[in-house]
């Protein structure tokens, strides 16, 4: 004689599911975490430092077009005799000036080198920033997948949950096989599991973008 139920392991247990990895808004908006990741990417740093010190090198090398201006002054005292009073005193001012009219052009290739350089920093500090916004945009596609997942997840239990209810039923009044039976509770089983890594997923996915952010969501 058949029992009057069957239960599998791990059917409706629902109580056993972390609950707590259930999907929550995020502290910030996307805008929000794109500057916060900019400003905390150590790469992005690094590139914003490179960027200022060629731009710092270059003004430099401009300035070698203009004049250099040199000025000094002094001040003497002398006394014939042996004594601290008296005397005669003077002063002097300097003023000089020297400009490079021709350096075999190494000045105009030194400019043309550091704006070059300096260029190039600065493209390198916007393709940093570019490389930090994709890395967060992707993170939060990520996570917007997985809450889509749980909730499909979510939806799928309770239906796995239900037909189960009814197969429950037609066995108890001989309706359905004990096949039937055991097919509705391991499609709750699979249901309920696939819940769990749904769940597990987001907080990977969430766990990614707040390393990335350097910050807690």
């Amino acid at each position: 004689m058949l029992p009057a139920s069957i239960a599998a392991p791990g059917v409706g247990g629902r109580e056993d599911l972390p609950d707590d990895l259930d999907p929550s808004p995020l502290a910030l908006s996307e805008q929000e975490m794109f500057l916060l990741a900019e400003e905390r990417s150590p790469a992005v740093r690094s590139a914003r430092a490179a960027a200022r010190a060629a731009s710092a090198a270059a003004g430099s090398s401009r300035a070698s077009r203009f004049p250099s201006l040199r000025v000094s002054s002094g001040y003497s005292w002398a006394n014939r005799e042996a004594a601290f009073n008296g005397g005669t005193t003077s002063w002097n001012v300097r003023l000089s000036g020297s400009y490079n009219v021709f350096d075999g052009f190494s000045r105009d290739q030194n400019i043309a080198r550091a704006e070059n350089q300096e260029r190039v920093a600065f493209v390198q500090e916007e393709d940093a920033r570019r490389l930090v916004r994709a890395q967060v945009d992707g993170a939060v596609f990520a996570l917007r997948t997985s809450e889509q997942a749980i909730a499909i997840a979510i939806e799928a239990r309770d239906v796995a949950e239900e037909d189960l209810r009814v197969v429950q039923q037609r066995f108890d009044l001989s309706v359905a096989t004990i096949l039937d039976l055991i097919t509705s509770q391991i499609a709750l089983v699979q249901a309920e599991s696939g819940l769990v890594t749904a769940r597990y997923d987001y907080a990977v996915a969430r766990a990614q973008l707040e390393a990335i952010l350097g910050s807690e969501l």
